[in-house]
C-alpha cells in the first residue's frame, strides 16, 4: 500500500497544483507442484493505463477501480523456465524504457546457462500481443535479452545486460493518447517511426562499506534502430544506502535523456508527464520507519527536449515532488 502527495510547479507561467494520490496492490501464488506456481494479483488504477497503478484522490469520492493486472502460470524444467498469462517483466529494466508498472502478456522464457556463485550467464526472451485485430495486422512485440552478471573479489558485483525489442504495430484501435504520448505520429494518427530498440544496460555495486551503505550505479543506453531521427535515449544513476532494516536510509540521483522516438513511449516511464522527449534530474530518500514501513521522497526537475515536436511548447524547467509512505506486508 502507497499513500501520496504530489506537488507540480514550473518555472515557467503554468500554475501549480497538488494531489493525494493511493496504490494498493495484493497478490497471492500457489504452488501446483514443487515446479508449477500459479498466480494472480489484484491492483488499484485504471485498468487501460499499462504504466501506472496510482488513483488520485478526486472525482466526488468515486469508489477506486481495482482490476487483475498478473495471472500466470510459470513452469520450471532444471535451468528454464516458462510463464504463460500476464505477469512481471522478465527483463532487466529501468524507467527509460520499461515502466514499473507494466506487466506484459503472453509467452515469456528465462534461462540460466552459467551460474557458479561468481558468475551467473542468463537470457529471458518474450513474446507479447499487445492489440489483436479481426480486420488487420494485430500490434505485437518480442524480444530477447542477454545478461551477465560476474562478482570480483569480495566487494565489487558488475552487471551487463543487452537487449533487443521489436515492436509490431499494425492495429492501435484501443491506443489513446496517454499511449501514444510523446512519439512521433503523422497526420493520420500513426506512428511516424518504427520501434527496433537496441537496449544496453550497465551495472556495478560495491560493498565495501558495510551492508548498511551499499553503492550501487547504472547506466542505460538505447538506440531505436527503425526511426530516422530522435532515436537515442539514455540514463544514469547512482545510489547508496538501503534501507533493508528500521533507521536505515539511502539516498539517490539520476539523469534520463530520451528523444521523441526512441522509446515506445506507451511502456515507458511515467514518473513525468512525457514518456519520451525529454531531460530529466532526480533526486530521492529514503527512511526505513520499521521493518514494513517506509518513508521516501522524489523532486523532479523536468522539461522537453525538442520543443518543436510539440505545438506550442516551451522550453520552461518543470518540478514534480513526491513523498510517499509505503508499507509492505
Amino acid at each position: 500500500m502507497r499513500l501520496r502527495y504530489e506537488h507540480n510547479s514550473t518555472d515557467g507561467e503554468g500554475r501549480s497544483d497538488s494531489r493525494g494520490v493511493v496504490r494498493g496492490r495484493v497478490a497471492a501464488t500457489y504452488a501446483a507442484s514443487p515446479d508449477l506456481e500459479l498466480g494472480a494479483r489484484l491492483v488499484t488504477g485504471d485498468p487501460d493505463d499499462p504504466n501506472s497503478a496510482d488513483v488520485s484522490l478526486s472525482n466526488f469520492n468515486d469508489d477506486l477501480q481495482v482490476s487483475l493486472d498478473q495471472i500466470y502460470g510459470k513452469k520450471v524444467f532444471g535451468p528454464l523456465t516458462l510463464v504463460g498469462g500476464k505477469f512481471a517483466n522478465p527483463f532487466r529494466r529501468t524507467d527509460l524504457v520499461w515502466d514499473g508498472d507494466v506487466n506484459p502478456q503472453g509467452l515469456a522464457a528465462q534461462y540460466v546457462a552459467v551460474d557458479t556463485g561468481a558468475t551467473r550467464i542468463g537470457a529471458s526472451a518474450l513474446l507479447f500481443p499487445i492489440e489483436r485485430s479481426v480486420a488487420a495486422a494485430d500490434s505485437t512485440a518480442s524480444g530477447v535479452q542477454v545478461t551477465l552478471d560476474q562478482q570480483i573479489g569480495s566487494a565489487w558485483k558488475l552487471g551487463l545486460a543487452a537487449g533487443y525489442y521489436d515492436y509490431e504495430i499494425e492495429a492501435t484501435g484501443t491506443a489513446n493518447s496517454g499511449d501514444t504520448r510523446t512519439n512521433r505520429l503523422d497526420s493520420t494518427g500513426a506512428y511516424v517511426s518504427d520501434f527496433d530498440l537496441l537496449d544496453l544496460i550497465a551495472t556495478a555495486s560495491y560493498s565495501g562499506f558495510g551492508n548498511r551503505w551499499p553503492l550501487r550505479f547504472q547506466a542505460d543506453v538505447v538506440q531505436n534502430l527503425g526511426a530516422d531521427a530522435y532515436d537515442t535515449g539514455y540514463s544514469l544513476s547512482a545510489s547508496v544506502g538501503q534501507t533493508a532494516s528500521a533507521g536505515d536510509y539511502s539516498f539517490g540521483y539520476g539523469y534520463h535523456q530520451a528523444e521523441a522516438d526512441a522509446v515506445f513511449a506507451a511502456f515507458a516511464q511515467d514518473n513525468i508527464a512525457y514518456g519520451s522527449n525529454y531531460l530529466q534530474h532526480a533526486l530521492s530518500a529514503s527512511y526505513a520507519i520499521s521493518d514494513h514501513l517506509e518513508l521516501d521522497t522524489t523532486l523532479y526537475a523536468y522539461r522537453i527536449k525538442d520543443t518543436a515536436l510539440i505545438p506550442l511548447a516551451t522550453d520552461d524547467w518543470q518540478q514534480r515532488l513526491r513523498i510517499n509512505l509505503v508499507a509492505h506486508f
